[in-house]
């Protein structure tokens, strides 16, 4: 699913990060030590994060505040990001 919305727009709010910049993203936002075993794949534009467990299937997706990035603090938006991006990914 990445690879289809590589660094593009979705929606009014959802901005997926470009493949290429994914490592950087997570590590700017420290996700690997803050969030283990979650990836960082986009944003909203407010200052929140759009999450994901690469290792869940469907993988459930999630905001998080970047300056907060604590489990605790994950607002789950959709249950599958396959389906979250067909229906246009509303937040």
């Amino acid at each position: 699913m990445l690879l289809g919305i590589n660094g593009t727009s979705i929606g009014e709010l959802a901005y997926f990060y470009a493949l290429a910049d994914l490592l950087e993203r997570n590590e700017t936002y420290e996700t690997r030590e803050y969030c283990p075993g979650w990836l960082t794949i986009g944003d909203d534009g407010g200052g929140s994060a759009i999450v994901v467990a690469p290792d869940k299937w469907p993988t459930p997706v999630y905001l998080v505040g970047h300056c907060s990035m604590s489990r605790a603090d994950f607002v789950e938006v959709a249950d599958d990001l396959d389906e979250w991006v067909r229906s246009g990914c509303k937040l």
